[in-house]
Formats: structure tokens, C-alpha cells, sequence
């Protein structure tokens, strides 16, 4: 159904749009332009293109490294929640 339409569209949201947008400020102000385009706007590649004055190539570019970009950044962040969690478990008993 539809709902499927949406999971594809969205492969980086899991537990949590907070973590996402974290994420998303510490991508490069390029990456997290197409991406937002692309997936909040749900924008057409051809018309980031032509929004951006930039060739369709390099769009598909940014969108491809972008995701590589906030899928690591989330992996980071979950890391050191980790981390943090431990730290907060040990400091406690």
C-alpha cells in the first residue's frame, strides 16, 4: 500500500526523526540541500537540477553520497548514545 510508497522514500528515518535531523546539521550544507529536496519535498532529481543550476549528474551525486553521508552521521550518534548510556548506567550504581 501506500505505506510501502513511504518506507522506500524515507530508508534513513527509523527510531527517531530527532536523530535524523542531528544528523542532518552535521552534513555539508550541499548534501543536506539535495536530500531535503529529495525527501521532505519530495522534489523531482531534473527539477533539483534546474533549481540548483547544477547538472542532473551531480545532483544524483549528492543525493547518492548524501545518504552514505547521514546514514554514517546516524551511526555516530547512536554510538555515542550508547556510550553515553553505559557511562550514565556505571556513574549510577
Amino acid at each position: 500500500g501506500p505505506d510501502h510508497v513511504d518506507a522506500l522514500a524515507y530508508p534513513l528515518v527509523s527510531d527517531g526523526d530527532e536523530e535524523l535531523m542531528r544528523a542532518f546539521e552535521l552534513l555539508p550544507a550541499d548534501y543536506a540541500l539535495v536530500l531535503r529536496l529529495r525527501f521532505f519535498d519530495e522534489m523531482p532529481l531534473k527539477r533539483i537540477a534546474a533549481f540548483l543550476g547544477a547538472p542532473l549528474s551531480t545532483v544524483k551525486w549528492r543525493v547518492h553520497r548524501g545518504k552514505q553521508l547521514l546514514r554514517e552521521q546516524i551511526e555516530q550518534l547512536r554510538q555515542r548514545g550508547e556510550k553515553w548510556k553505559e557511562i550514565e548506567k556505571s556513574s549510577n550504581s
